[in-house]
């Protein structure tokens, strides 16, 4: 297989090589990955890396911590005298800095840069196995016994990848599942081939030894049809794709990747703990080793009972450091003056500090929050005494209550930071208290001063301001006190927008009775029987119209059915009455002067006008009328209003519909004379209509008048 090299590998250092030493080539394999390595006297000793398979593209960091140990060892037995060499690995677009501070020694460094370096110590986490070795199976049958117990740990559930964990691999084999030049010789050609295959006896000499040997009976045992060995067989086919003798899922690669990641969480584990028991406080107490970080809730290889030591490892080393810096803190709040400036100095501390606290374990939380309190307590005290000694000498008198109300307003504003201490809260209940004392022997003499006060504005507004005194601007809607004493005062001001709405009701009659007065004068009251109703289809709208009853036209604003009234109305008043018109509008209609057709089989089987012209239609109409039934059927223009009115109207609501519905209007207006004051009713209550006004009614009073 041809090599392709892997770009991106250094080990740089100070070197001194022999002559001898610089002219030799050594090779390193580890996971896939062939190293040649040059050395040379040189600040930095390059190496070239050649890949043999696509997988090892893809370097964990697990991976890369073996490189680079075996790169150390290697190198540093031909330089004895290198003392710091540093590996650069190009993983994408990510760095991986492998540092060490010692010959042969290399750490990961996963952890964030601190203020200082985290002393180095043993490994909180090591799993262990629980499975025997074959080393100490007595017989072969007992080894395959061995075999069988490690296979159907894991193999059973479909997690063979588990079962090549280094704790198993070394508890069973004494190494690990990478270590590829003999694993497959010693799992599976050795142990598990003489569990599962039948024993043969081996060919003799021809010798009178050899002669002996073939006729005497073979006494090992052969073990491939024990329990035990029956147990292996069932697994085999896995193992057997595992070592690479048949295809299928369980690659190789695979397996070795899971097992890189799984020593990968565990060195991540360790740093965590590492830093946790040896670390700065500000190691310790970085979001780095919350237990609630991505970081840690993504080490799932870990098994359970490690993954439950490092969460306790955590919580408690961070809770520890935790509190000796609350403790440090509260060393000195000590010496805070004892008034209420000290209490926010120790308040705005204990806020700077939510975060530390939250780390503190239930217990060590208790122990501060009562430190905490009793330090507030007494730096409170005097404030909450003189509140308390205020409060108990308040008369109930008006001038008490308001006295209360700033007591209040002070005791909330200055105290309201101290909500949740007991001190607190008592002193709180002592005003409330008060209030209880002071409010309800006030409250009859407020219901007579009421009760005598005169239904006015102003009157009503003063005694409003005085509820506010009492009670300040802020008052809970529950307060019993407060609804007490607002509930007259809400009696008295629906007595004056009672007294205020008869009065306006009362004006309005007396407006609208003279109203009709001089509708009366002028002759514009009318008679339901003043119209010629002529019957059919949109007659009763008509009446409705009429009458100025809205309610019972009962076509919309912007109907086809209401359009083609008007059409009617139109054409038969500008054709009998049309010098009556007072600002008159000329009608006009399109005429296509471009028409452009579609033939099929020499045939004509459709047309549409591309181009149109207005032309006057001799049909005119009172501008009003138009442009209100343009303002519903949204018409624009006023020499296009009547084509639109007459062609489109017609269109939307079917032929025979509109002309019922125009021949009624155009029956009622020739039932009328040209100036009958019913005919001119109707068409100012369709413009009303149209224009959502209100109605004149029969009285010639407009409605909503009175």
């Amino acid at each position: 297989m041809a090599l392709k090299p892997l770009q991106g590998l250094a080990l740089a250092g100070a070197c001194a090589l022999s002559p001898a030493a610089s002219a030799q080539n050594f090779l390193l394999n580890e996971g896939g990955i062939m190293f040649q390595m040059l050395p040379r006297c040189a600040e930095t000793v390059p190496v070239s890396g050649m890949y043999t398979q696509a997988s090892a593209l893809k370097m964990e960091a697990a991976q890369a911590q073996a490189i680079a140990e075996k790169l150390v060892a290697t190198l540093t037995a031909r330089c004895p005298q290198t003392r710091t060499l540093r590996l650069d690995l190009l993983r994408g677009q990510h760095m991986i800095a492998l540092d060490g501070t010692a010959v042969g020694a290399v750490a990961l460094a996963l952890a964030p840069p601190s203020a200082a370096p985290v002393p180095q110590g043993p490994n909180l986490l090591a799993p262990t196995s629980p499975l025997p070795s074959l080393a100490s199976a007595s017989s072969p049958a007992a080894r395959c016994g061995v075999l069988a117990q490690w296979m159907e740990t894991t193999l059973l559930d479909g997690a063979e990848q588990e079962a090549f964990r280094d704790e198993h691999m070394r508890a069973v084999f004494g190494r690990t599942f990478d270590d590829d030049n003999t694993l497959r010789m010693v799992v599976h050609d050795t142990e598990v081939a003489a569990c599962v295959r039948p024993k043969l006896r081996p060919a003799q000499p021809v010798s009178a030894i050899g002669i002996l040997r073939r006729v005497m009976p073979d006494d090992s045992p052969d073990v491939s049809s024990s329990p035990q060995a029956q147990r292996v067989k069932r697994l085999e086919p896995v193992l057997r794709e595992v070592m690479g003798y048949t295809s299928g899922p369980r690659l190789r690669g695979t397996i070795s990747a899971h097992v890189r990641q799984v020593r990968q969480q565990y060195a991540t584990a360790n740093q965590l703990a590492n830093m946790a028991n040896r670390g700065n406080a500000e190691q310790v107490l970085s979001k780095e080793l919350a237990p609630e970080r991505q970081t840690v809730r993504e080490l799932t290889l870990l098994l359970p009972a490690d993954r439950e030591r490092l969460l306790a490892t955590l919580t408690e080393q961070r809770a520890r450091v935790a509190m000796d810096r609350i403790n440090a803190w509260l060393d000195k709040a000590q010496a805070l003056p004892r008034n209420l400036a000290g209490a926010g100095e120790l308040h705005k501390g204990r806020q700077q500090l939510a975060e530390v606290m939250g780390m503190l374990t239930p217990d060590r939380h208790a122990t501060v929050r009562g430190r905490v309190e009793g330090l507030l307590d007494e730096m409170l005290a005097p404030t909450l005494s003189d509140v308390t000694q205020r409060v108990a000498r308040v008369a109930a008198t008006r001038e008490g209550a308001r006295t209360l109300v700033t007591l209040q307003q002070d005791f909330e504003r200055q105290l309201h930071s101290y909500g949740d201490l007991p001190s607190v809260q008592r002193a709180y209940q002592a005003l409330l208290d008060a209030r209880n004392r002071v409010l309800p022997p006030l409250l009859p003499a407020w219901q007579a001063q009421l009760a005598a006060t005169p239904a006015r504005r102003a009157e009503l507004d003063e005694r409003r301001d005085e509820l506010v005194a009492l009670f300040g601007a802020h008052v809970a809607v529950d307060d019993a006190h407060y609804a007490a004493f607002k509930a007259p005062l809400d009696a008295r001001a629906d007595e004056l927008v009672q007294r205020l709405n008869a009065e306006e009701k009362a004006r309005r009659a007396r407006e609208r009775q003279a109203a009709r007065a001089a509708a009366a004068a002028a002759g514009l009251a009318l008679k339901a029987e003043d119209f010629k109703a002529p019957g059919g289809p949109g007659s009763t709208a008509m009446v409705a119209l009429y009458t100025g009853d809205f309610q019972r036209v009962g076509a919309t604003r912007g109907s086809a059915a209401l359009g083609a009234l008007a059409d009617g109305y139109i054409a038969e008043f500008s054709g009998r009455c049309r010098q009556h018109l007072v600002d008159a509008v000329e009608l006009t209609e399109p005429k296509c002067t471009l028409w452009q057709t579609q033939e099929q089989n020499y045939r004509e089987v459709s047309r549409h006008c591309i181009h149109s012209i207005n032309v006057p239609t001799g049909v005119f109409a009172e501008r009003s009328l138009l442009d209100a039934k343009a303002s519903r059927h949204g018409e624009r223009g006023i020499q296009t209003l009547g084509a639109i009115l007459s062609l489109n109207t017609k269109a939307m609501m079917g032929l025979l519909e509109a002309d019922a519905w125009d021949g009624t209007a155009r029956k009622a207006v020739a039932a009328h004379a040209c100036t009958a004051p019913a005919l001119k009713r109707l068409r100012v209550n369709l413009e009303a209509y149209f224009l959502g006004k209100p109605a004149v009614m029969l009285d010639g009073v407009t409605a909503g008048d009175d």
